[in-house]
Parts: C-alpha cells; structure tokens; sequence
C-alpha cells in the first residue's frame, strides 16, 4: 500500500474531489504525526515519573488511532470524526494545561488543532478555534498557580503570528485560486468561440445543436437550421484586402447577432460562412420573415474610413424533424440549400424542403 492510499483512507477520488481528497490527506498526516509524537512524549513522561500526562496522552493516542482505522470504513465518517477529534483534543490539551508547568507545551497543540481547522474548514471556521482557544488560553492561565504572565506571552506571541500567517495564506490561496479559474475560463472560452468575431466556433455549434435538439424534443418543437454565406466574400479580400474583409467579418458577426433570441445560436462555421439555430420554426410564415430581416442587413454599408462597400449574402435552411432527425444530415441539407440559392440570382434563401420543387432536377 503506498502513502498516497494510505493517507487518503483507501478510497479513490475523482478529478472534482480534489479538495475533499486535500483534507484526507491533510487529516491522516496529522493524526499520524500526532499519534507518532505522543508516543515518544508518553514515553518521556513515564521516564520522568509523570503518568498523569501520560495516561491523558495515551488516551489522545487510543482516540487517533481509533479514528484513522473508521476513517477507513467510509467516506460519510469523515465530518463526524473531524468534529470529534477537533472536540476530543480541545477537551484533552485543556486538562493537560493543569498537569503542566509549562503551558508552551499546550499552547504548541493548540497551534496544531487551529491549524487544522483552519486548512481543512477555511478562514471562518479557523478564526472562531483561534478567539476559542485563545480565550482558553488566558482564562486557563490566569487560573493556574504556577503560570506567570511572561510564560503566558511566550506562549500566545508566537500562537498569534501562526494565526496572522494562516489567515494571509488563506487569503493568498483563494486570490491564486480565483485567478486559476478564471485563466481557466479564458482557455475555455478561447476553444469554443472564434477570436476574430466572439461568436461562437463550429465545436461550440455542434454541441449547442445538439442541446437545443433534445429540448425540441422535449418540448414537440421545431428547429431552423440556417446556413448563411457572403456574396463577393474574395473579391472583398483580394480587392480591398484581408483588413478590410475581417472587419466586414466582425460587422457582420455584431448585426447578425442582435436578430437572434438570448437562447438561439449564431456561430461562425469556417471563412465568410455562418450557422445558426433557429428555435420555435413551426411557424413558416414567421420564419421566413425572420430570414429576410437577417438579409436586410445588406442595409448596413461597411467602411474603413477610405472605402465603403454594402454586403449581401445568401440563406439555405433546413427544419428539424421535418427535414431530418440525424445532426449531420441537417448540416448537409441547410448547406445545399445555401448553395443552390447562392447559384441562382432570383432568390436570396431557400428551404430545403422548396429543393424538389424549384429545381426538379436537382438530386436531393
């Protein structure tokens, strides 16, 4: 069995467990290093003919021993054993404080049990064992015979600067922490939306069809796929140059997106093409109203501050479940759709269903 396992109580964690793990590992290391110490201090203490101390450490050394064995048993036991142990040694290193001349031993455990609900309960928790066991340190002091107010500042000067440096490392860890999730964030924005026009990329449409299908299906609704290319798109390269074709790309991206609902997807598919998922497309009338209102977008001219020049582009569209129930069929039937209105000068958008009509002799 290797330490890992060992100080994790046997059990496996998963990639979002890891905090939960932290604290096992945390937990059993201090149980064992406390379990460790105590014996060598019983051992001392029974040397030096003090057996009350050691009876109160053999007590503490039953009880962790004891917990690190049901730690084992299962994974609901760990906040009842933490909590007990937490209880159980407070109450212990108390009664030692009396049995003691020295109270830098006592105080010297007390740092370890703050420290211990401080890493594995956070700051809150950590600073209420820290106000606890400060007051008991005072109170108990000003109670023993044999405690003077110098031994007691020893004791307490160092016990405060533990607290200072626990909480300004807590502090730090959640700001590291924060700034770690939202680089995280970023990655993950980065991989699902194309950097040039903040839309969604091809990836994120799939997944966002394929969302959006079970919930038509949920819901006995229809969806409108909607492939979407520029007219002249090289020519606007080739002619005023790439500078000038991405920012037609961007105007493009930030007009067509103010005509699609909150929930409705708009993603850039690859070059000057675009895709789109349309929600609620039972209705054809009020469809096709939607798509000459993305084409009236023609009415916005692009200028660079030298040249101006006005857009047009073409629309095929394809209906879920009418057209297709297969993902990757739709895509195929919106994307011909495109074409074939693209190749004639008569019309802007075409439905896939209008294909077999329109031009029988098409193969659809």
């Amino acid at each position: 069995m290797g330490w890992k396992r060992l100080l994790t109580s046997g059990f496996e964690f998963r990639e979002n467990e890891e905090q939960e793990e932290l604290n096992y590992i945390l937990f059993n290391t201090l149980l064992l290093f406390d379990i460790l110490l105590l014996v060598v201090a019983t051992i001392l203490r029974i040397a030096e003919g003090n057996r009350l101390q050691a009876m109160i450490n053999t007590i503490f050394i039953v009880a962790g021993i004891t917990t690190f064995v049901l730690l084992r048993k299962s994974r609901s036991y760990f906040t009842p054993l933490f909590y007990f142990m937490v209880v159980f040694s407070y109450i212990l290193i108390t009664i030692s404080f009396f049995v003691e001349t020295n109270p830098l031993s006592g105080i010297s455990w007390f740092f370890i049990l703050m420290m211990l609900v401080f890493f594995i309960r956070g700051r809150v928790a950590g600073s209420l064992a820290f106000l606890l066991l400060l007051l008991t340190i005072l109170v108990v002091g000003s109670l023993h015979p044999h405690y003077s107010k110098v031994q007691l500042f020893i004791g307490v000067l160092p016990f405060l600067s533990a607290f200072v440096f626990m909480y300004f490392s807590e502090r730090r860890n959640e700001k590291l922490h924060k700034a770690l999730e939202a680089q995280k964030e970023r990655y993950a924005y980065a991989a699902r939306h194309d950097p040039l026009t903040r839309l969604p990329n091809r990836e994120h449409f799939f997944s966002s069809l394929e969302e959006a299908i079970r919930e038509a299906d949920e819901k006995g609704e229809k969806l409108a796929i909607l492939f979407i290319d520029f007219d002249n798109f090289k020519m606007i390269n080739d002619t005023y140059g790439h500078r000038m074709g991405d920012l037609v790309l961007r105007h493009c991206a930030r007009h067509l997106k103010q005509m699609f609902l909150p929930h409705e997807t708009l993603a850039r598919f690859g070059g000057d093409e675009f895709a789109a998922i349309l929600h609620g497309a039972g209705n054809r009338p009020a469809l096709e109203k939607r798509i000459q209102k993305l084409l009236e977008l023609s009415r916005h001219p692009v200028s660079d501050g030298t040249h101006t020049i006005r857009v047009t582009f073409c629309v095929g569209c394809s209906i879920y479940p009418d057209d297709s129930r297969d993902l990757n069929e739709l895509l195929e039937q919106a994307d011909q759709a495109m074409y074939l209105a693209k190749a004639d000068p008569t019309t802007k958008y075409l439905f896939y269903q209008d294909i077999s009509e329109r031009y029988p002799l098409v193969t659809a």
